[in-house]
């Protein structure tokens, strides 16, 4: 690093480098962790030494107890350094509550006949608006794991959502296709934030039942997410099967607790939506 032309590779382009992963094999822990040890030890060199040694060792103090970054956290530095997510997508974490809904992927809009009413799902990666003589009008462009599709918001609705569109957020949009030279579009007529909507879903959990501390913490870790979730509390009931498994079975929970997807990563069971 340090005979590296501060001038071609400064202390941004490293920050980029980062966010995109570039040192992830540096460090032997989980990508989460990696990248905020390595933004950590170059923020630590930085002001210690200004910028040039220290993310390899040669400088700075690395803190062994620097918090991992979160999903949301890392996905959108992947977005922010590359212009695209490279680890996953915001919206896989609620695809299994999604599933029992009619959602349209957004690539498979243009399939769609004129006028069609469709469902759609993603978040919204640009935004521009418009005034004209009866108020705003917002277009956005929504992105999900399969592509992206432009969408239209006349200004009543876009009155009533102006605290929901905003860049970044995940929505939920019901409204018409339209189609013209450029492609097809979406004008909408129903807005909703994904992470607040109230669906009521039922879920099955498989649970191992093998070491008994193991199986105790992991339903510790069950229960605390159970109450974490919106509406979770007193909606749960168990059904035990011994020796070999433990089913769980939770019903009335919102995405925004992302049940399902933390479920899975506690258990390494596949959680079924009822």
């Amino acid at each position: 690093m340090s005979r590296i032309d501060n001038k071609k590779v400064n202390k941004k382009v490293t920050e980029s480098l980062i966010k995109a992963g570039a040192f992830d094999s540096i460090y032997p822990d989980n990508r989460f962790t990696a990248r905020a040890k390595a933004m950590d030890t170059l923020v630590s060199s930085s002001r210690a030494n200004g910028f040039g040694p220290g993310l390899f060792g040669e400088g700075g103090i690395l803190d062994e107890a620097v918090k991992p970054w979160d999903e949301n956290t890392l996905l959108n530095n992947e977005k922010e350094s590359l212009g695209f997510y490279i680890s996953g997508h915001p919206l896989t974490r609620y695809r299994k509550t999604l599933s029992s809904m009619d959602i349209v992927p957004l690539s498979y809009v243009e399939e769609k006949d004129e006028r069609a009413d469709v469902c759609v799902a993603g978040i919204i990666s640009e935004m521009k608006s418009k005034a004209k003589e009866k108020g705003i009008t917002a277009y956005l462009t929504m992105e999900d794991e399969t592509g992206r599709c432009d969408m239209l918001v006349f200004p009543d609705l876009y009155k009533k959502s102006t605290d929901i569109l905003k860049k970044g957020n995940l929505v939920i949009i019901r409204g018409q296709v339209f189609k013209s030279e450029k492609g097809a579009k979406v004008m909408a007529r129903e807005i909703q934030n994904l992470t607040e909507m109230e669906i009521s879903t039922k879920y099955e959990v498989a649970l191992r039942c093998g070491d008994f501390k193991e199986t105790a913490e992991k339903l510790v870790t069950i229960k605390k997410l159970l109450g974490d979730a919106p509406n979770g509390k007193d909606s749960v009931s168990f059904k035990f099967y011994l020796p070999e498994y433990c089913v769980i079975i939770a019903s009335r929970l919102q995405p925004a607790g992302n049940f399902a997807f933390e479920a899975e990563k506690i258990t390494g069971e596949t959680v079924r939506i009822l």
